[in-house]
């Protein structure tokens, strides 16, 4: 299996297992990156760690405050408002 198979088939199984995703944001809000095709995308984490390991990488601030989400939940805590990375 390639090191991107084993990756999504991790975030997967942990999914799966917890029933969450995990945010990465700050006071401005959670990186959104813009494509070549002009859309964004909101990143997610299967756990925690992974998210802070991520806010680490970016710094900023980032992951000071990991946020679980569960899809098609309410959030636990607000949607945060898109922006360039």
């Amino acid at each position: 299996m390639s090191q991107s198979g084993s990756q999504a088939a991790a975030f997967f199984r942990d999914v799966r297992q917890s029933g969450l995703v995990w945010l990465v944001r700050d006071d401005g809000g959670s990186p959104a990156p813009l494509s070549a095709d002009g859309t964004r995308s909101l990143p997610f984490w299967s756990t925690s760690a992974r998210a802070q390991k991520a806010a680490k990488i970016w710094g900023m601030g980032y992951g000071s405050n990991p946020c679980p989400w569960k899809p098609g939940a309410t959030a636990n805590c607000p949607m945060p408002p898109r922006r360039d990375s």
